[in-house]
């Protein structure tokens, strides 16, 4: 469950300058928001500190980082887990495939989509996945619509 104070938010991608533009958004929209570039670091990060959301982009070069949303997905709190990438795989489209994640965005998405994930993230959510069907002025789906 998320704090009524200021909700904080960790954000892995390899792209810093991407990184460092949702992490300032997030900011300008009362998130506070701490990014990384690596997978070891954000393992690290979330033992060490609460957080509210996970955003990452889950291909990295590095190679897949599917490891920090296993990590946050067991920690003893709810967190919101947002894969934003640039690179989908076969099923992202179909808003009932179980992921780790509760949205999966497309680059690019809008300000608007992914402020508006978070904010639905945290209302009570039914169980599965919401999805960004796609890249260009996504609708987000709940998870118990089915996108067409």
């Amino acid at each position: 469950m998320l704090s009524p104070s200021r909700p904080s938010v960790l954000i892995l991608d390899d792209y810093p300058d991407a990184a460092e533009a949702v992490a300032l958004l997030l900011e300008l929209a009362g998130w506070r928001a701490v990014w990384v570039d690596r997978i070891d670091t954000a393992t690290e990060i979330l033992r060490c500190e609460r957080f509210d959301a996970l955003i990452m982009e889950p291909h990295l070069a590095a190679g897949e980082a599917s490891q920090v949303a296993i990590a946050a997905r067991r920690m003893p709190w709810k967190m919101i887990l947002i894969s934003l990438t640039g690179s989908i795989r076969k099923g992202d489209e179909t808003s009932y495939e179980p992921t780790l994640y509760d949205f999966n965005l497309v680059k690019p998405v809008g300000a608007e989509v992914l402020i508006d994930a978070l904010r639905k993230a945290r209302q009570p959510m039914l169980s599965g996945t919401g999805i960004a069907h796609s890249a260009y002025g996504a609708d987000l789906a709940s998870s118990a619509s089915h996108l067409e």
